[in-house]
């Protein structure tokens, strides 16, 4: 079975703790103590001894017994993949695809040079402030805060209770939060949730269940987290930990440990402020986020490169905050951003789910959200993102391009649909900006904007969907599988862009109704009469299309009208025409 690849039914093996595999059918797995065979099972398990002789020392067949101390090593793995199971077959029908994805992104399948945490500096005090004078508390964050010291009183504890992260940055900043994430330095969160109840309790009132969150890497829950009620509020409390990564992997492997590791662990400065409830003082460790508040800089604690190699979505995380808090990158950091290693971790360690859970986010977050995208531009992340096919691969489907209604062609070069990404991006977060914000056009989210802003220079192509063996359009694809959008919001931005051009058009004809066009024959002036004559048949014939555009994509088409209008902005300033860039505009090689 081993040797041809092939699973042995999980019904006929059973390995109990002791490390011996033995056959059982389901009856006698419930009686393993009594020795029950089925005779059935018997016979299934005696051909098996004839391939003894044939195991060999390094690794013998799964059917036969495991040791405790021994890990099988799954024969379907693709080492070249980062470790990713991936079927042999399924590896070589994808290699094609993969290489030449790979050669236009300046990237290779191998795995990262680069890994493991980056080494922490020497120990030192952190800067210490008073409480009063960065934060303001509400009155219901004092008495939370003076119930958890009541609590340490009563039960003679000698913890130092700190709340980490966001609050702490927040609140220096003047903004309100509600999440409140504690960090205790002596006992595991679950213990010290639960003496924080008994001594409510104690007072007469009514206590919330402890309910623990266990250890999810795939949602960045790394260490058990204790979460209840205290004061109308939800509190996640948790031990200081630190972490270590590997090579292969984003996941790190989490340990207890001190203030100054777990303030070095985070990804910002500005994230590893602490609030310390005893003393009532915001405590920074990496002597840097205060600072970095002030100026509104996003700075890693650690060297940049090895930080973001430990774990890359970091810097989708950087962006976001950045968009979020415009804050400027530090110099190094906006290197290390388009770093090598970075660019093979970000291909190799993080899910897609991931990419559209922090796109998403940053969308919906208060701030510039365009900014997040522009920074991907910029760093030439956002092939790595979004997956766009190869430009090899792409077509224009030949009637709508027979019919004129989608441009033959945007660039020849990912580069310049890039570039036309960014700027697009720009000017639709320019249009909705308002008071340091993005605000909605009517219903229509401003996220969904900017999102179709982005992806509008891969309008019109389409590209051979690997799994349904048909073509499928790359705008709904880069947003359905490249950043697992969901197909409903991916459905409406690929409508939004399919229906912008034909609103381009519309706009057109009402700018010129109002002009005298020169006759074709003499070049002579036409009467007034003769132009708004042939200004209505116009009119009429696309006000005709307009009306049927409407009646398809119903309440999406003021979002048309939008980027028809952006789009028309950018690629005058551009030297886009028709969507063919002229020759003294981009490049159009």
């Amino acid at each position: 079975a081993n040797s041809r690849r092939l699973w042995m039914p999980r019904r006929l093996y059973h390995r109990p703790r002791g490390g011996t595999g033995v056959f059982l059918p389901p009856k006698c797995r419930r009686n393993s103590r009594g020795r029950l065979f089925d005779s059935a099972v018997v016979v299934l398990a005696l051909p098996c001894l004839a391939l003894i002789p044939l195991s060999c020392s390094s690794r013998r067949p799964l059917f036969f017994s495991v040791s405790t101390a021994e890990k099988p090593r799954w024969p379907l793995v693709a080492p070249e993949r980062g470790g990713a199971r991936h079927s042999t077959v399924l590896v070589k029908r994808r290699m094609k695809r993969v290489r030449a994805v790979e050669q236009e992104r300046g990237v290779s399948s191998a795995t990262p040079l680069r890994g493991g945490v980056a080494p922490l500096p020497e120990e030192a005090p952190p800067d210490v402030y008073p409480g009063k004078d960065l934060l303001r508390l509400t009155e219901d964050e004092k008495r939370l805060f003076e119930e958890i010291k009541k609590a340490c009183e009563y039960h003679g504890l000698k913890t130092t209770v700190r709340v980490a992260g966001g609050w702490v940055r927040d609140k220096v900043l003047g903004l309100e939060s509600s999440d409140v994430d504690i960090a205790v330095d002596d006992m595991l969160g679950e213990q010290f949730a639960e003496k924080v109840n008994a001594y409510v309790a104690s007072t007469g009132q009514k206590s919330a269940k402890v309910a623990v969150i266990k250890t999810n890497p795939e949602k960045s829950k790394h260490l058990a987290t204790a979460t209840f009620r205290l004061g109308g509020r939800s509190i996640d409390v948790a031990h200081l930990r630190s972490e270590a990564y590997t090579q292969d992997s984003r996941i790190p492997e989490v340990s207890v440990g001190t203030p100054w590791e777990d303030a070095y662990r985070r990804d910002l400065t500005i994230n590893a402020l602490f609030y310390n409830i005893i003393n009532d003082t915001v405590e920074d460790f990496t002597r840097k986020g205060i600072r970095d508040l002030k100026k509104r800089v996003a700075r890693t604690p650690l060297e940049p490169v090895e930080t973001l190699v430990d774990d890359p979505l970091r810097i989708l995380r950087t962006l976001r905050f950045a968009s979020r808090f415009q804050l400027q990158l530090d110099e190094e950091l906006d290197k290390a951003g388009s770093h090598a290693d970075v660019k093979e971790g970000l291909e190799h360690k993080v899910s897609r789910e991931r990419f559209g859970q922090e796109i998403d986010k940053a969308l919906h977050s208060p701030g510039r959200s365009d900014g997040m995208l522009s920074g991907l531009v910029k760093m030439q992340l956002d092939t790595i993102v979004f997956d766009p096919p190869p430009t090899s691969s792409l077509r224009v489907p030949p009637s709508e391009g027979e019919e004129g209604g989608v441009p033959q062609t945007y660039f020849t070069t990912q580069e310049a649909r890039s570039a036309l990404s960014g700027a697009l991006v720009e000017r639709m977060g320019g249009v909705l900006e308002e008071g340091g914000t993005l605000r909605n056009v009517g219903t229509l989210d401003a996220g969904l904007l900017v999102l179709s802003a982005f992806v509008l220079p891969y309008h019109g192509w389409e590209n051979k969907d690997a799994k349904k063996q048909k073509d499928a359009r790359v705008v709904f694809s880069m947003l359905a599988n490249g950043i697992k959008y969901p197909h409903r919001e991916a459905e409406q931005i690929d409508a939004i862009s399919q229906n912008c051009f034909a609103m381009r058009e519309f706009v057109k004809i009402l700018k010129n109704s109002g002009e005298s066009p020169r006759s074709p024959k003499d070049e002579e002036l036409v009467t007034p009469e003769q132009a708004r004559e042939g200004a209505r048949g116009e009119l009429a014939k696309v006000q005709l299309e307009a009306g049927l555009m409407i009646l398809k994509i119903k309440e999406l088409w003021p979002a048309s009208l939008l980027l028809a209008r952006v789009a028309e902005e950018v690629f005058q300033e551009r030297g886009v025409e028709e969507g063919v860039p002229r020759a003294e505009g981009l490049d159009s090689s």
